[in-house]
Formats: structure tokens, C-alpha cells, sequence
């Protein structure tokens, strides 16, 4: 669910997610069966899928990262795929 802006409105913009992540002005969620990751595209019910399972994710204004699920490197979405940027790991944040 989304807040609309107004009251006590909220519209719903999916459906069961394990884990929601959100910042900047994206949002990803992590599929409640298998772990995949998938990006909101803004549009109620619109999702794509970025990934497979991760253990964490984090979101700044302009960038997606992840933690593989056994923690052993950082990634980031370049819009086409990961790529590896840092190593082992027990949490990740993100900020402007």
C-alpha cells in the first residue's frame, strides 16, 4: 500500500512481499516464496523483476544495492544486471 497524499488514503500498489525497501523514489520488494527481488515502476500492480534472492537491500536517491544471500559481496543494479562493488557484509544502508 501507498499513501495517496491525502487523509487516510492509501491505494494498493502490490500484492505479499517478504520485505519492502524504499528510497529516493524507488521501492523494491522481495517476493515472499523465493526470495526474488522486483522494482516498482509507479504505476499500482506494475512491478518488474531486478533479481534473484538477496539477503538485504538498500535504496538512495539514485541507486539499488544488495547483499548476496550468503552475505559475501555488495552489489549494485545498473538497470541491466549487478555488479559487485564491495565484499562480505553483515547489513547494508544506503543515503543520499
Amino acid at each position: 500500500m501507498r499513501w495517496t497524499g491525502s487523509g487516510d488514503r492509501w491505494e494498493q500498489v502490490g500484492g505479499p512481499a517478504a520485505a519492502l525497501y524504499a528510497g529516493g523514489t524507488s521501492m523494491v520488494a522481495t517476493d515472499p516464496h523465493d526470495g526474488d527481488v522486483f522494482r516498482f515502476n509507479g504505476t499500482p500492480g506494475s512491478w518488474t523483476q531486478i533479481g534473484g534472492a538477496g539477503a538485504h537491500f538498500a535504496l538512495s536517491g539514485t541507486h539499488i544495492y544488495g547483499l548476496t544471500p550468503t552475505r559475501s559481496a555488495v552489489t549494485v543494479w545498473t538497470g541491466s544486471g549487478w555488479n559487485g562493488i564491495g565484499g562480505a557484509a553483515a547489513q547494508i544502508a544506503a543515503g543520499r
